[in-house]
C-alpha cells in the first residue's frame, strides 16, 4: 500500500514579493545616506567658519603667550641710549648713508669745485661708482661729463635724428653716470660742443658762396674742419634738442663750449639768410633761444677762452661775453700768471680785473678751467 503523502498545505511563493521589497529597501537607504550627507554639508558650511575662527584665535593667542613668556622684550629705537646705538653699529653691518648732492647756489655753480671727467673712467658701473667715490672723497661738488666735443662726435646713443651720423664707436650711458654721481653727492654736469663741429650735417653747416660744398676753416689737406652755421634755425634747434636729452638723462647743468663763429672771416662764407643780423646779434639770439627754452629746467654755462674775456674777439662778434647774454661762464685759460712779456706801453690787466669787468657787464658766476690739466675751480 502506497504511503500517503502528508499534506503540508500550500507553499506560498515569495519570489515576486521578495525582490520588490529588497529594491525598496536599498533605495530608502541610498536616499537616507544622501540626505545625511547634505545635512552634514549644510551644517559644516554654517558652523565651520566660526569653528575655524575660534581655533585660529585660540592657537594664535597660545603661541603669542608662549613667545611673550620666553623672549625678552627688545628696546625701541627711541629708548636706546647713545652707548646702545654705538654698540649696535659695531655689532651690525654699518650702512653708508646716501649723500645728498650739493645744491647749486642761485648765482650758478660757484658753490664748490668742478672736475672734468674722462670717458675711460665712465665705461662700466664699477668704474662709475669708483669715479664718483673719488670725487666725493676729494670734496668735488660737480663732475663734468663730455657728451659731445669739438671732434663732432657724440659719446652716447642720441635719439636726435641729426645726430645719427655723429655717434662715436665707444659710448657711455649718461643716465647711469648721472645717477652714480648723485648717489655720492656729486652734481652731474654735461659738456656739449656747439658750433665747432666737423661731423655736422651739410645742411646745417656753413657753405661756400655759389657752391654746393661745406665751408672748411682751412684747406682739407691741412686739416680744415666744418662748422655749424649759427644763423641756421635747424642748427640752433639741434643743439637745443641735445641739451634736452642731457636734461632728460639727469643733467641739470650743461656747459656749452664753442658758442662762437670761426675766427676766419671770408667773403667765401655763405651763412644763408642772416636777417640783417651781425655776428654778435645772431649769437645773442641763439643764446636767448636756449635760455628761454630751459629757463625753468636747466642751468646753461658757456665756456669761452680767456682771451675773449680780455679783448673783444671777432669770434663773439667783437663784444665781451656778458654782452651776449652769457650769465654763467667757464673760462678756459692756459696760464693764470700775468703776461710778463707785455711791453711797457701796454696796460697789464690782472685776471681779477678781467673777472670784475665781466661781472660788471652782467656775468653772474665764473669758473676757470686749466687748459692743460683740465682742472676747474670756481672764482670767488
Amino acid at each position: 500500500m502506497a504511503k500517503r503523502r502528508k499534506n503540508i498545505g500550500r507553499v506560498k511563493r515569495y519570489n515576486h514579493n521578495f525582490y520588490r521589497s529588497g529594491r525598496t529597501y536599498w533605495v530608502k537607504r541610498i536616499l537616507t545616506g544622501l540626505l545625511v550627507v547634505a545635512l552634514v554639508f549644510v551644517l559644516g558650511f554654517v558652523v565651520a567658519p566660526g569653528v575655524l575662527d575660534w581655533g585660529t584665535s585660540f592657537w594664535y593667542d597660545t603661541i603669542k603667550q608662549e613667545e611673550h613668556n620666553t623672549v625678552q622684550p627688545t628696546p625701541s629705537a627711541e629708548s636706546q641710549t647713545p652707548d646702545q646705538d654705538a654698540q649696535s653699529e659695531v655689532q651690525g653691518e654699518s650702512v653708508e648713508p646716501t649723500v645728498e648732492p650739493a645744491v647749486p647756489e642761485s648765482s650758478g655753480y660757484t658753490a664748490g669745485s668742478l672736475k672734468m671727467l674722462s670717458l675711460s673712467a665712465l665705461q662700466s658701473p664699477e668704474s662709475m661708482e669708483a669715479t664718483a667715490q673719488e670725487l666725493h672723497d676729494q670734496g668735488v661738488n660737480y663732475g663734468i661729463v663730455p657728451l659731445k666735443d669739438e671732434s663732432g662726435y657724440l659719446y652716447y646713443n642720441s635719439a636726435v635724428p641729426q645726430a645719427a651720423a655723429s655717434i662715436a664707436a665707444t659710448t657711455i650711458d649718461p643716465a647711469a653716470v648721472a645717477a652714480a654721481l648723485r648717489a655720492k653727492g656729486v652734481q652731474p654736469v654735461a659738456s656739449i660742443a656747439v658750433f665747432k663741429d666737423p661731423m655736422v650735417d651739410r645742411a646745417m653747416g656753413i657753405q661756400y658762396v655759389g657752391q654746393d660744398y661745406t665751408w672748411l676753416d682751412n684747406k682739407a689737406e691741412a686739416g680744415g674742419k666744418r662748422w655749424t652755421n649759427p644763423y641756421n634755425p635747424a642748427a640752433v634747434q639741434y643743439i637745443g634738442d641735445l641739451i634736452q636729452e642731457a636734461k632728460d638723462m639727469g643733467f641739470d647743468i650743461v656747459v656749452l663750449s664753442g658758442v662762437q663763429f670761426p675766427r676766419q672771416e671770408s667773403p667765401k662764407q655763405d651763412f644763408g639768410d642772416t636777417g640783417g643780423r651781425d655776428r654778435a646779434a645772431q649769437l645773442r639770439a641763439d643764446i636767448a633761444a636756449w635760455e628761454e627754452r630751459f629757463a625753468d629746467s636747466c642751468t646753461l654755462v658757456y665756456e669761452v677762452p680767456y682771451e675773449s674775456c680780455v679783448t673783444p674777439s671777432s669770434t663773439l662778434g667783437a663784444v665781451l661775453p656778458g654782452e651776449l647774454g652769457m650769465k654763467k661762464l667757464m673760462v678756459a685759460v692756459t696760464s693764470v700768471e700775468p703776461d710778463e712779456d707785455a711791453q711797457d706801453d701796454e696796460v697789464s690787466v690782472t685776471q681779477e680785473q678781467v673777472f670784475a669787468a665781466l661781472r660788471a657787464g652782467g656775468v653772474e658766476s665764473i669758473a676757470v678751467r686749466d687748459g692743460v690739466s683740465g682742472q676747474v675751480l670756481p672764482q670767488p
